[in-house]
Parts: structure tokens; C-alpha cells; sequence
């Protein structure tokens, strides 16, 4: 007991803190284990992602739940620790958490943001949770302790990269032996045939995460003299390299491109000792990334990367359907729309006009109806009877089917989740985005809908994890401009942007304030990292926290994270604040004889 309590008495606040950091981003992205949710159809858990993957979870629930229960332990370390440091980010992480706090607890789903749902469980909890792991990676004053984090970061990133390669090469291990152990019965349809994922569910969350872990994994591959470690890092840099090339994430690939050029451009202006084995990193990765994109593992993808950038280019014929009482407008983009209206349940009359004077010359075949007249002949309208409702089967040139029903003298249609018969609605939208989905693999519709949520929570969110819930899922025409070639009217459930997320359900405040805090962080870096030499590896962290902070920024434009990345992310951040400092601190200590810590 005596040896218990002297063990315990040497332990420091800022080693339990190095420990638990090395928790967070060493073991967490690393959780997964199956989470069961029998919901109420009429709860705001099956309202939120109402198809049946919303039941179970492998991916993000448990993650969330040992965060929240390590960040109880951190806030603890923090609240017994002597000295705090104090950073000028640290406001902007307090109005962060204000927002957050409060648009949750005013949210009209409060019940609901405590722990999120599915596809994310990103409640209050986790979200509160990301500022204080920030702000405890920020109170690190030791080297050794600060190498505990980045050791943890590199460990998780190489363990999920081996499981990664397995799965390239089609060693199962993935599918069977895990699916066995999720308990899913071989259920992993999850799971891309093409692309690594390894066991983070989503590529571009896996591509965010592998990113920031590669930039460390460089600069600390530079900055070290030891061969045996150089080697480890080396390795470890290969492994990862190849498996962010798997994601075939077409924002992870840029990004990482851009960040190494911008590193080739400031090693030879700061330091040229280290040009030739960046080199040697860059011509191993150039190799990889043409073994990848060429071999039988990741067949024809650069021909379906090529097929995706014709699709950006090609808008979708359909530009809108509206319901105005009785009449169904149907608008295609740079082309005549046709107008039909409900003379009855059995009746409808079709027009070329609003006000119904134009004619149209109309050819029945069977229950399906032509135009004649030029401009409309890619319409058809196809009649059926379902049990006791006409529907109206509309198609356009072959991109996709929109069913309604004719009934009680107007145009209904069915939510596709529930199987209800609902109200046609048209949203507001962004015209711009609204065109713009083939590159983007369809996020353009996504934003589209979802900017115009910023209007009304200018102050205040809708709350944490709430995105699903306030964003227009019964739009069903908008989706089918999108994946209507695919017969798919796809559940929306995430915002496929890290900031839109962030203004949805915390406020316009709380999302410009991220940003505001970002930019700072980024611009104080940057003035840093010109003032020193770029001869000890504290100083090359300092640049890899700044690389991984920007490109993950960059990449939050177009990906929302959620709890695969995110942590990593937010200790990133605090870690950069906290090498920044002591940078500041002690550099007149600080030289080359510093190599070998």
C-alpha cells in the first residue's frame, strides 16, 4: 500500500495529463463495439435518422462515451493542477463553450443534445468535451510529457493504417474476424469494396484523420537524428501514406499535396539540410500513390475520379417541382415547364402556361402520357392506381422517377422513411450550390439547403447534433436531382462541413468565433515559425501543428469530422498553443544539443 501511495504521490498533474491526451488520440480513434437503440417511431431519435441503420452503432457512440469519461478525468487533473497557462485562444474556447451550452440547453430538442444520435452521437457532452482536451493539451510545459501526445497520435494513426493495408490486399481480417467480434452477423455492408477505410466507417473522416497524423509523422521523421527511430518514422510515414492514397478522398489527396509543397518552399528557405530526406518522403509517396491508383485493389479509380469530374460539369435537367394548390409546376433547368392541374381524382389537365391557355399536344400510350410539342417531349407521365389513390408517376429524359398522389383536389406525395403520405414543400435554397454536386459528390444540395438555416440562428443553435433534425429531409425533388439516376432519395444526417455544422447548432457567433479562433491561431503560428531557425524538433512540431491545424481547416470545408478525427484535431490545437509557447519561453535554451531528447 505504502509503495501504491509513493507511486501515486510521484505521479504529476502534467504526466496523468500527457497520459490521458495519449488516451484520446492514441486509443479513441481505435474504439469500436456495437451499440443497439430500439427506438419509438415517434421519438426524435428515429425522427432525427428514421432508416433502419440508425438502430445500431459500431463506430461513434462508445467513442463519445470514453471521451466524455477521459475528459472528466483530464478536467479533474486540470482543476488539482498548480500554475495554469494562459493563452489568448483560450477566450475564444470559452464563447465556444457558452454557445454550445446554451444553444442546447434553449434547444427545443434539449432532450435529445445531451448525447446526440445516430451517426454521430456528437452531444453537448463530446462537444464540451473538445474544448477542454483543447484546452488541457495547452497546459503541457514538459517536452518528454508533450512527446507522450504526439507518440499517441502516430501510434493510432499506424494501427488503423495496418488494419487499412489488410484490407487493400483483401486479407479479411476486417470483414470476418472483426465482424465477429462487432457481433454483426457478417452485416459490414458498410464497408467500401474500393476504397481503405480500415475501421473508421467513413473515408473522408478516416482521410482527415490520417492527414493531421502524416504531417506529424514528417516533420518528425526530419527533425530526428536517431537512425533507428528515422527508420521506425519512415515506415510509419509509408504505411499511412498508402492508406490516405486508399481513401481515394479527392479533398485528403489535394490538401496533402498543397501542404508538401508549402513544406518543400519553407525547408528551403529556413532549413536546406532537410530538402534531401524530404525527397526521399516524396518520392516514396509518388510511387505509392501510383501503385495505388493502378493496381487490381483500386481498379478503374482513376477513370471513376475522371467520370465524377464530367458529372461536376453536367447540371441535372431538373431544376424544380412546386405544389400551389392544385397545380404541380415542374421546371427543368433552360427548358419549358410543364403545369398540370387536379380537376378531380380522376381528372388533370396539362398546360404549357400558368394561367392553363396553352395547349399541348398530348400522345397516350397505355397509362402513359407524351408531349408532342418541341420541349416537352422528354416528359412522361405514367398512371397507376395503389390502393385507393391515383398516382402520377413523373419521368424526365430518363434521370429519374417522382411519384405523387392525386388526392383531395391537390399533389401529395410519400416520405420515403416512413412510408406517410406528406405535403410537396419547396425550401429556401443557394442557387449556386443548388448546381453545383458531381465533384463534390453531391454535397452542392446539402449546402444548398442547409445555408439558409443560418438565417434564424444568427444567436443560437438548434442544438448539439441536431443538424439532422432542422435540416429539410422531406425536400425529396432536391435529392432526386441529384441521385435520381440512382433510383436513391438518400437520409441526409450529416452537413458535410465542419462550419455549417457548427452555425446550424450553435449560432452564427459560435461559428464565425471558430473561425475568428482558427485564423488566429494560424496567423500567430505562422509569425512564430519565421522568427525560428528550424534546428530542433520542437521547432518542426511547431510547424507540423500548424500544417495539420490548416489543412484539417481546409478539409472542414467539405467534411464534418465527427468523432473518428475531431479529437485528434482539437488536442492538435492545443498542442500547437502549448509548443508555441514554450518556444517562446525558452528559445534562447533551445538548440541543436536538443537533437537527441
Amino acid at each position: 500500500m505504502d509503495k501504491i501511495k509513493k507511486y501515486l504521490a510521484a505521479i504529476t498533474a502534467e504526466k496523468a495529463l500527457s497520459f490521458l491526451l495519449f488516451l484520446v488520440v492514441g486509443i479513441i480513434p481505435l474504439v469500436i463495439h456495437t451499440y443497439l437503440r430500439k427506438r419509438d417511431v415517434h421519438s426524435l431519435d428515429f425522427k432525427a435518422y428514421p432508416i433502419p441503420r440508425g438502430e445500431f452503432d459500431f463506430f461513434h457512440y462508445y467513442k463519445g462515451i470514453l471521451l466524455v469519461i477521459i475528459t472528466f478525468f483530464i478536467l479533474a487533473v486540470l482543476l488539482n493542477k498548480g500554475k495554469r497557462t494562459k493563452y489568448k485562444l483560450h477566450v475564444f474556447l470559452l464563447i465556444l463553450s457558452f454557445f454550445i451550452l446554451l444553444s442546447s440547453i434553449f434547444s427545443e430538442f434539449r432532450a435529445y443534445t445531451l448525447i446526440g444520435g445516430a451517426d454521430s452521437y456528437q452531444g453537448v457532452l463530446v462537444w464540451l468535451s473538445y474544448m477542454i482536451i483543447c484546452f488541457g493539451a495547452s497546459q503541457l510545459t514538459s517536452l518528454k510529457y508533450v512527446k507522450i501526445v504526439v507518440y499517441g497520435v502516430i501510434f493510432s494513426a499506424v494501427f488503423l493504417s495496418v488494419i487499412g493495408v489488410l484490407e487493400y490486399f483483401s486479407i479479411d481480417f476486417h470483414k470476418n474476424y472483426l465482424a465477429f467480434f462487432l457481433e454483426t452477423n457478417g452485416n459490414l455492408n458498410y464497408i467500401n469494396e474500393v476504397s481503405i477505410n480500415s475501421i473508421s466507417y467513413n473515408t473522408n473522416y478516416y482521410a482527415m484523420l490520417l492527414y493531421v497524423s502524416l504531417i506529424i509523422i514528417s516533420v518528425m521523421y526530419l527533425s530526428i537524428v536517431n537512425r533507428k527511430i528515422k527508420t521506425v518514422l519512415l515506415l510509419s510515414y509509408l504505411i499511412v501514406f498508402f492508406n490516405l492514397t486508399g481513401t481515394r478522398t479527392l479533398a485528403g489527396d489535394i490538401i496533402f499535396t498543397l501542404m508538401s509543397l508549402l513544406l518543400l518552399i519553407i525547408f528551403w528557405k529556413k532549413n536546406k539540410n532537410v530538402i534531401k530526406d524530404y525527397l526521399i518522403l516524396l518520392g516514396s509517396s509518388f510511387i505509392i500513390f501510383l501503385f495505388v491508383y493502378n493496381s487490381v485493389g483500386a481498379a478503374n479509380s482513376v477513370e471513376d475520379d475522371y467520370a465524377r469530374f464530367k458529372m461536376s460539369i453536367a447540371n441535372s435537367s431538373l431544376e424544380e417541382i412546386k405544389v400551389k394548390r392544385d397545380v404541380l409546376e415542374i421546371k427543368p433547368f433552360k427548358l419549358n415547364p410543364l403545369f398540370v392541374k387536379v380537376l378531380d381524382d380522376k381528372n388533370i389537365k396539362f398546360s404549357n402556361t400558368p394561367d392553363f391557355n396553352g395547349q399541348l399536344q398530348i400522345m397516350k400510350k397505355g397509362d402513359t402520357i407524351m408531349m408532342k410539342d418541341e420541349g416537352f417531349e422528354h416528359y412522361k407521365l405514367l398512371f397507376k392506381k395503389r390502393k385507393k389513390y391515383n398516382v402520377m408517376i413523373l419521368r424526365y429524359n430518363n434521370e429519374f422517377n417522382y411519384e405523387v398522389l392525386i388526392m383531395d383536389k391537390t399533389f401529395k406525395t410519400i416520405n420515403p422513411y416512413t412510408k406517410k403520405i406528406v405535403d410537396i414543400i419547396t425550401p429556401e435554397k443557394t442557387s449556386f450550390l443548388n448546381k453545383q454536386n458531381g465533384i463534390i459528390s453531391g454535397r452542392g444540395i446539402v449546402w444548398s439547403l442547409g445555408i439558409p438555416l443560418l438565417k434564424d440562428r444568427f444567436f443560437l443553435g438548434s442544438g448539439a447534433d441536431t443538424f439532422p433534425l432542422t435540416f429539410p429531409n422531406h425536400d425529396y425533388v432536391s435529392k432526386l436531382k441529384v441521385y435520381g439516376k440512382k433510383g436513391q432519395v438518400p437520409y441526409i444526417a450529416a452537413s458535410h462541413s465542419l462550419y455549417l455544422q457548427i452555425g446550424v447548432e450553435f449560432g452564427v457567433i459560435a461559428m464565425f468565433t471558430f473561425i475568428i479562433m482558427i485564423i488566429w491561431y494560424l496567423i500567430s503560428s505562422f509569425k512564430l515559425l519565421l522568427k525560428v531557425p528550424l534546428n530542433n524538433w520542437i521547432h518542426y512540431l511547431s510547424l507540423g501543428c500548424f500544417l495539420a491545424v490548416l489543412g484539417f481547416s481546409i478539409m472542414g470545408v467539405i467534411s464534418s469530422g465527427m468523432l473518428s478525427a475531431i479529437p485528434t484535431f482539437w488536442v492538435l490545437l492545443g498542442l500547437g498553443l502549448a509548443v508555441n509557447g514554450y518556444i517562446k519561453k525558452n528559445e534562447l535554451k533551445v538548440g541543436p544539443e536538443d537533437l537527441k531528447q
